[in-house]
């Protein structure tokens, strides 16, 4: 993984967007990478995750903005999501894994890493949730939720998993995201000061 001190392996291709995201792991992730190929063949390959905060300029330079930000999230807890059910954000027509158990927590990251260098005005309020499917034909919508909603039914492994690490990201000219540098939540399990 780059170090955001360090410039990005293919810096021509880069642009400057950046995001902080937590991976799901396996068993649950990969499945979820599988239904989101299945279900929206048209996407960029990428990796299940939640967002923690959604792509974003940085008020500054990457590696100024990961230095102030990562002592700050180091101090916070590690904490369990678990993925609900399938739904449709309505402005957007995005179909999403909703978050209950961990929404809250990922919230209050939200919170306090949306300042500084990092600030921004996201165009819609911040909802938890695991994307499964965007773009593609509106026409088609209907039947991509309906895809959706039967390959998480089978699906029957655990659909809770700990957030132990944070990824700082950035895309690329092809909507490929790139890890730059990662950051472990404390795992004394005490909360911590975001702030």
């Amino acid at each position: 993984m780059a170090s955001p001190d360090s410039p990005p392996r293919d810096v021509a291709h880069t642009v400057d967007e950046y995001a902080l995201v937590a991976y799901v792991p396996p068993p649950l992730g990969p499945y979820l990478d599988v239904v989101r190929r299945r279900i929206a063949p048209w996407m960029s390959p990428g990796r299940a995750h939640v967002t923690v905060l959604p792509p974003r300029p940085l008020n500054g330079n990457a590696a100024g903005a990961w230095k102030e930000l990562k002592p700050r999230l180091s101090s916070a807890p590690r904490f369990h999501v678990e993925a609900t059910e399938i739904r449709v954000f309505d402005l957007t027509g995005v179909i999403y894994l909703d978050v209950g158990e961990g929404a809250e927590e990922l919230r209050r990251l939200y919170s306090a890493a949306n300042r500084g260098l990092w600030a921004y005005r996201d165009p819609y309020p911040y909802h938890p949730h695991i994307t499964l499917a965007k773009g593609g034909p509106p026409e088609r919508r209907e039947a991509v939720l309906e895809q959706a909603r039967s390959l998480w039914e089978r699906y029957d492994g655990p659909r809770r998993f700990v957030v132990e690490r944070l990824h700082f990201v950035q895309n690329t000219v092809l909507d490929l995201w790139m890890d730059l540098d990662a950051v472990e939540l404390s795992a004394d399990g005490h909360s911590k000061s975001l702030i």
